[in-house]
């Protein structure tokens, strides 16, 4: 039986830490510190982790290393079953011999109680369990498998690697979309969206994120338009605009961030103090950049809401709005109509277009350009700041 529990490094890292203890027939057999370090310029993704894994003893010594790209780890084929496979393609707890052990409500996803944890299901093999979020605290566990996961585990065919993370984050909006951008099931989307906005005239492409990471096409790709059908388990979505389309968020695009926002906390149980709106996010690409914006407050902090005629009405206001400074900020940048304005244009557009509905300094802007991630600010004057990398 494995017990598994995450631990909190004292220093800032990049990396995550486990202890597992591992029991048999009653005995403690093995007692080790997990380390999962990412490769630099890479964050941790369990399916796709590409860096070192090393154990070592609870006095410091280290056991066993191994080094890992994309999810595979470098070991020498193995003629039978990978290690920790039950003889199913289900690694459910379950049988006396969880994954997991504890007993604290709240706190284990076996002997929960309390209604924090769902469990988290294969969406093209739902019988296999990936693993199990608490709703509560955010924390995540990712459980080894036969099939689409790695064992991530410190030696060859060892059977262990449960990996834990903490549902607490210092993270800054920047480094929030930096991992977002570097998630291996969206960064391939977000390549082909940037192709695809090369060429683009009229139509636009989007691509819908849930809180488990699944990307799949958003529901209607059309004519200067995409709609993300959002429901409880969204988390946010990427699109692109056309060559001859807005080069910065659009109002529409906000209202969807908002929207977006909006459904964070629906998968919270009944009096849970924790506050996910920030974690929403939208991202545009276009041939002159790509940008994201996410929800800078929590759930109060949003606008309350509004009738299908109601935001329509709004919609129509801000467009006219929007067409307005942007033919102000072309004149003040000697353009005429239908030229394209400069970057600094486009994000002076965007700040106004906040200001217009009423959400300054709630709409975090960002700019990722190749592989640097940027906070774009603008000063008191309407000017704007040096980009802010992370």
């Amino acid at each position: 039986m494995y017990y598994v529990f995450g631990v909190i490094s004292p220093t800032t890292t990049d990396a995550v830490y486990t202890l597992e203890v591992k029991q048999t027939d009653g005995v403690l057999v093995k007692a080790e510190i997990i380390e999962y370090k990412p490769q630099r310029g890479t964050t941790f993704n369990y399916q796709h982790f590409t860096g070192s894994v090393t154990s070592y003893t609870l006095k410091g010594d280290p056991i066993n290393s191994l080094d890992y790209n994309d999810g595979e780890g470098d070991c020498p084929p193995s003629g039978g079953p990978e290690p920790g496979y039950n003889g199913s393609d289900n690694p459910n707890p379950g049988g006396g011999m969880p994954y997991y052990g504890g007993s604290s409500s709240g706190t284990d996803p076996i002997y929960d109680i309390s209604g924090c944890w769902d469990i988290l299901l294969d969406p093209e093999k739902p019988w296999l369990t990936l693993g199990y979020y608490n709703n509560c605290s955010g924390q995540l566990i990712l459980l080894n498998s036969k099939n689409n996961a790695s064992d991530l585990s410190p030696q060859c065919y060892d059977g262990s690697g449960v990996v834990i993370t903490s549902g607490t984050s210092n993270e800054t909006p920047c480094e929030k979309t930096k991992n977002i951008v570097n998630n291996s099931n969206l960064k391939s989307k977000i390549d082909t969206l940037k192709k695809f906005s090369l060429t683009a005239v009229e139509d636009e492409m989007g691509f819908h994120q849930d809180k488990f990471g699944n990307v799949t096409p958003a529901s209607v790709n059309g004519n200067h338009h995409v709609d993300f059908t959002i429901n409880q388990n969204s988390l946010g979505g990427i699109h692109n605009h056309t060559l001859n389309g807005a080069q910065i968020f659009s109002p529409r695009d906000i209202l969807t961030l908002l929207d977006f926002a909006g459904v964070q906390n629906q998968t919270l149980p009944t009096g849970s103090t924790a506050d996910n709106t920030g974690n929403a996010f939208l991202g545009m690409i276009s041939q002159s950049g790509s940008y994201f914006i996410t929800f800078n407050g929590g759930s109060g902090d949003l606008p309350p809401p509004m009738t299908q005629a109601e935001e329509v009405a709004l919609e129509i206001k801000l467009n006219d709005a929007y067409r307005r400074i942007t033919t102000d900020l072309l004149k003040s940048e000697g353009k005429q109509k239908g030229d394209d304005l400069s970057q600094t244009g486009l994000q002076k557009l965007f700040f106004a277009i906040v200001k217009e509905m009423e959400l300054e300094g709630k709409i975090n802007l960002i700019k990722q350009n190749s592989s640097n991630t940027s906070t774009i600010e603008q000063n008191s004057d309407g000017t704007i700041k040096a980009p802010i990398p992370c």
